[in-house]
This record gives C-alpha cells, structure tokens and sequence, in this order.
C-alpha cells in the first residue's frame, strides 16, 4: 500500500460551484418536478430563494415551438431571475417575431448555473416551412435544446441561428474565459422515472464520500475516423488513471456476454437505440459512473429508455451523461476524451462537461449534477478505507492500486493477493491468474470465489471460464459454466450456444 502512495499523485481538487449562483428551476404544479427541485437543493445547500417555479403546460413537457419557448420558458425565467436580484436590468415590454421579450443588462449576472428538473421540457423543436414539412437540419437548423439555448438567457437576443461557440472549451487549468461573462452554464436533473434520478443522485453522493470506484468499459468501432479517436483517447486517460479498461473495436455494440462488472466508466457509440449490455433489464453502472453513448438522437426521448441511449443510461444509474436532441455533427458534440482530461485535472462534473462541450446554443444537453466531484475521494483514501470500512466496491480499489504499479509486480502481488484474502472476490482472482499466466506460472485457483458467483457479473464469469478452458483448468472451468448455465434456465437459445463451449 505504502508503494501506491509514494506513486499516486493525487488528483488536485478545483474550486467547488458557489450555491449562491446557482438556481434550480422546476415546474409548477407537478409535485414530481418540484420534490427533486427541494432535495437537491437542501443537498447542496441552494437558497430557496434560488428555486423557481415555470408554469409549463403538460401537453409541452418534452418538446416546444420556438414561440412556446419563449413564453413558458424564456420571458418568465428572465422575469423572475430580475426580482430576485440574480439578474439587474430591465426585461422590455413588447415581444419579437419569435415572441421573446429582450432583455437590458445594468451588471453581470450573479447566476452563473441553471439547473433544470425532471418535469421541463428539453427540445425546441423545428418550426414547419411554408410547404408544411419540416426543415432539415444545418449549420443554421432551427431545433435546439431548451437547456443549451438556456445559456444565452442573459445574452443579447437573436433569432435561432445555429451554434454560438462555447467560451469554456477548450480550457486549461482553472482559468475563467474574459467572454464568459454573460453566458449562463446548464445541467439537468432527467431521466425515465423520478426514482432513476432520485437512485442516480444518492449513488453520486455515495461515490463523492467512498470515492469513484470500478473499471472503464470503450466501445468504439462507430462509423467515423474522427470520434475512434476521442474514444481511443479517453481509454489511455482511463489507464493512466489506473482504472481498468476495457475496448471492444468492432462494428458491434457490446454484447450481452461481454464483462461488464462495476463500470465506472462508458463511453460508446453508434446504434440509435440501446442495444446489448446496456439494454438488458437490471443492467447497473457503478455509484457516480460516468457514461455516454454518442448518437444525434441519443437525448431525444429523455424519458424512454428503450429508445433512448440517454435515458437508459440515466435509469441504468449514471451520475453524468449527456445527448442530443436533433442532429449536432460530430464535431460541435461533447468530446468524451476531453472530458476525461478534466476530470483529471479536478474540475466538478459540471466544469468538465462544459469544458468538453463545444458550443451552446445547439443540441446538447447534460444531465447530471454539476457539483458532483469524481475524485474528491480518491485513491490513498480508499486505500486507508480497505481495513476500516471495506465493501463490494472495495476490491476496485485495489485493483485500480494495482494498475498503478504494474511496473514493480511482486508489490503488486502482494497487493492483490492480500486483498483476495481480504475479500475473495473473482475479478480479483482473475487478474492473479492472468498475472501468473503472463509470469509463466501454474494458474493459482482457490474455490472461495464460488460463494460469490451469484452476485458477480455474467461477462465476468465467463471470461473467467474461457481463460481457465484454454489453459486446461477442466474441473475449475465447468464449474463456472454450470454455474451460468443455471442462470440462463428460461433462455433455451442462450444455453444451447453456451452448452457448446463447456469442456468435456
């Protein structure tokens, strides 16, 4: 343990968001939207005074015209945000073709964050041409994400025209862009279920007290060059923070067979609708996991998890994720590697969302809690944890300590080895196993791991009993096939691919 320290340079923890410029906006008379506006607001101790109601009609929760917008959302947000002194100016009386009310500024505004609850509608959906069919998306699409246009709220108004660069992107260290003044940065609170979101944020929290804890999971082979990359990028960075990774390349989304255990980390493309691991019902990423599927509709269907990747991966547990509402373009989307840099680097989930987010005033939206900080628990405590309050998630912490010092194997064995005993889990066993395949050794089995196979992931176990199969381990791979077997009682077809891979 005491090598991992001297190694790991701890990740520098930013400057946290100041809850007096933050407001948290939910709408009115739907008791839902509200109850999630108050706990995260006594969560991270936003002022009530901070907390404000729209009156959205029901009929318009997913999707407005850009006159709706204006109405329900824009002109009343403004209005309110004036009263209570978080914007000083004057909002003009009379209203534009598009139905806003321009507004004057005397100051910069004192919000700096805009946090949406479930309940808000998220897409401004394109207006008809004179033919009656719809535009199609460009440069200048007029489809966009309320949350995305939001942050233009305290800005000069313009008729819809496409993406205003995001002053953030791109940034280094903890610096504050000089343009940035007037530009309101955007988060919600949204998924399927108010008790996915609710499961969601107490899993985020959880992973800020016990730390973020877990593997990465890569699936690239998406249909451009470009984005290959930022997810090839985003994997070096997941490894170098000693996460264990994993990269599927093929054409293919990952399956149902594949590991999938404790993911603390998803980043994939390119399906329309969830598919393989992430589409199976009881599927569960890590407490505070970050994920994103890149797709131009990932964000469509916020509430949908059979059609959305977004929503799925709300419901599936994510603390941070993003999408798309209508078409974006690959590169005006959120860049997962640079995201990855920023966390990194210590910024909150919200600093490091807007730091890998192109533009505003476009498609995106990111759902999650900006204040949410990955790394404020990090490895030397978690560590310091193992003997004091260890619990499932306790071995990936050691094997995240392990990956860090895979330079110096026997303190690595050690490690492993002494945390096995501790808690004789099989993701631990295995990477002994692969250590001692690699070192030319006898494969180490114990059996304690048995006890634990009803709750381990089925991708894990079988790649446990192909590893074993292929190096003659019989007895021990049969055991872990059956073991399968009896959980694929009800899927005949499943069973019979897999009854043909156990050893005779």
């Amino acid at each position: 343990m005491h090598v991992v320290l001297l190694l790991f340079t701890a990740i520098t923890i930013r400057a946290a968001i100041d809850p007096a410029t933050v407001v948290v906006v939910f709408a009115e008379g739907d008791p839902e939207s509200k109850k999630l506006a108050v706990e995260y607001a006594e969560l991270r101790h936003i002022s009530a005074d901070n907390c404000i109601a729209l009156k959205i009609p029901s009929s318009e929760r997913e999707s407005l015209s850009w006159e709706e917008y204006s109405r329900d959302v824009l002109n009343p947000l403004r209005s309110t945000l004036l009263e209570r002194k978080l914007l000083a100016g004057k909002l003009a009386t009379e209203t534009d073709n598009l139905g806003r009310r321009s507004l004057t500024l005397t100051e910069d505004p004192r919000v700096r964050w805009i946090i949406l609850c479930r309940g808000l509608p998220w897409r401004i959906h394109r207006n008809s041409g004179a033919d009656g069919k719809m535009f199609g998306p460009s440069p200048i699409s007029e489809a966009a994400s309320v949350d995305s246009e939001l942050c233009l709220l305290a800005t000069e108004d313009s008729a819809p025209n496409g993406p205003a660069p995001n002053p953030w992107y791109g940034l280094s260290g903890n610096t504050e862009p000089k343009e940035s003044s007037r530009f309101i940065r955007t988060a919600r609170l949204d998924g399927p279920t108010l008790a996915g979101v609710e499961r969601s944020l107490g899993r985020m929290y959880q992973a800020e007290k016990l730390g973020l804890r877990g593997r990465a999971y890569i699936d690239q082979g998406g249909p451009y060059a470009e984005g290959d990359t930022w997810f090839s990028r985003s994997a070096s960075i997941c490894r170098t923070l000693g996460f264990p990774t994993d990269v599927e390349t093929s054409k293919e989304v990952m399956g149902t067979d594949v590991r999938f255990d404790a993911p603390a980390f998803y980043f994939g493309w390119y399906t329309q609708k969830p598919k393989g691991k992430l589409a199976e019902p009881g599927t569960l990423l890590a407490p505070g996991a970050i994920a994103l599927h890149l797709h131009s509709f990932s964000g469509q269907a916020l509430h949908d998890p059979v059609n959305g990747w977004t929503a799925a991966l709300v419901e599936a547990g994510a603390a941070l994720t993003f999408g798309n509402v209508d078409e974006p373009y690959l590169t005006l989307t959120v860049r997962p590697d640079v995201l990855m840099v920023e966390l990194a680097q210590g910024h909150c989930a919200g600093e490091a969302a807007w730091r890998a987010t192109p533009v505003m005033s476009w498609m995106g939206v990111i759902i999650g809690d900006p204040f949410y900080q990955p790394f404020a628990h990090d490895i030397p405590q978690q560590l310091a944890d193992l003997s004091e309050k260890p619990d499932n998630l306790s071995i990936y912490a050691s094997l995240r300590a392990a990956e860090l010092i895979r330079n110096k194997p026997e303190d690595r064995k050690k490690m492993l080895v002494a945390s096995f005993y501790q808690s004789p889990r099989l993701a631990l066993l295995l990477e002994i196993a692969r250590d001692a395949i690699a070192a030319g050794q006898d494969i180490p089995w114990d059996n304690q791991v048995l006890g634990y196979l009803p709750h381990e992931d089925y991708g894990l176990v079988l790649e446990s009993a192909r590893l074993l199969k292929s190096k003659g381990k019989t007895a021990q791979a049969k055991g872990l096939y059956e073991h399968l077997l009896g959980r694929l009682i009800g899927n005949p077809a499943r069973a019979e691919g897999l009854k043909a891979e156990v050893p005779q």
